[in-house]
């Protein structure tokens, strides 16, 4: 099934479509027929510019454990907003700074860190959470 849909798929003008299996296929031939521009213009980028991510100020309502991973060698987050979050963040929390590392591979790249960080603050003791009835916001007691 999979190489019959390598050969439907295939453009008569490339001879190079490799196939292992029909996504791939799919995959491939959307590729020859569209340009980068055009599947941009297909993703909400106007709308994802106009939104506030605002972490720093959303990250005090996490009320679990949290540990940050962030690769020094991030072309497109400075380890700074990683430091920021984690200093706004409440305990327990945990950051780990990935020196090589870069956007897409600093959790695999820190390995053993990555698994005594996590072993770590999974033993962390919780600070004890007394909800309020009228904001249903937890403070800390």
């Amino acid at each position: 099934m999979d190489a019959i849909a390598c050969r439907w798929w295939r453009s008569p003008e490339r001879t190079t479509l490799e196939c292992r299996n029909t996504l791939q296929a799919i995959s491939k031939r959307l590729i020859y027929e569209h340009s980068l521009a055009d599947v941009a213009t297909a993703l909400p980028v106007r709308w994802l510019l106009s939104q506030k991510f605002d972490s720093i100020d959303k990250i005090a309502d996490i009320h679990m454990p949290l540990l940050v991973v962030h690769g020094l060698d991030d072309r497109y987050a400075p380890p700074r907003f990683s430091e920021q979050l984690f200093a706004a963040a409440q305990e327990p929390k945990r950051l780990l700074l990935v020196p090589g590392a870069s956007h897409n591979n600093s959790m695999s790249l820190a390995g053993r860190s990555y698994r005594k960080a996590l072993d770590n603050l999974m033993q962390a003791k919780m600070p004890t959470q007394v909800v309020t009835h009228s904001t249903g916001r937890a403070n800390d007691s």
